[in-house]
């Protein structure tokens, strides 16, 4: 059995496309390849390019996802659950189970000129990019919360993700 031929770029629908491509170069100096490098490392695959990582990350969810959250190195209270409970059951599986994150402690903990939130409307002319020095400055510039009524964001997830399921 042979494998299907890989079809010309010209006669792959615009939107199956990439819109663009790095040269080889800046791709090697990307942190996707570092990435790759160290999962492959870790892993024991070998990944040529982003199909291969992709392959992988949709047939070893537990791996990649254990390798994304080392990479990222999340301030949080990891759970002794595991990585993804059902991975059978997508969507619907339950990621981290027993893990505490805060998002914005994990947003607030880096300084400086890079993007901390990047805003893109439907709209092209909608659009805004808060660098993570201004993000800090903007919490800064928020009034505190009232101490005898702290504010949960667990529970408040919690409720609005009930909400959602009405």
């Amino acid at each position: 059995m042979t494998e299907p031929a890989v079809p010309d770029a010209a006669s792959v629908p615009s939107s199956d496309r990439p819109m663009w491509t790095p040269p080889p170069a800046r791709a090697r100096g990307s942190r996707m390849h570092a990435f790759m490098q160290r999962a492959a490392e870790r892993s024991g695959r070998t990944f040529d390019g982003y199909e291969d990582l992709w392959r992988w990350s949709v047939e070893d969810l537990p791996g990649f996802w254990e390798m994304v959250w080392e990479e990222i190195d999340p301030l949080a209270e990891r759970g002794d659950g595991p990585v993804v409970g059902d991975p059978t059951q997508l969507p619907g599986a339950r990621w981290f189970e027993g893990t505490r994150l805060n998002f914005a402690e994990n947003l607030l903990r880096h300084r400086g000129d890079r993007a901390a939130i990047v805003f893109r409307g439907e709209h092209m002319h909608a659009s805004r990019t808060i660098t993570r020095d201004e993000l800090v400055a903007h919490v800064r510039a928020t009034p505190v919360l009232d101490q005898e009524d702290p504010w949960d964001p667990d529970e408040e997830a919690y409720r609005d993700e009930m909400l959602a399921r009405r």
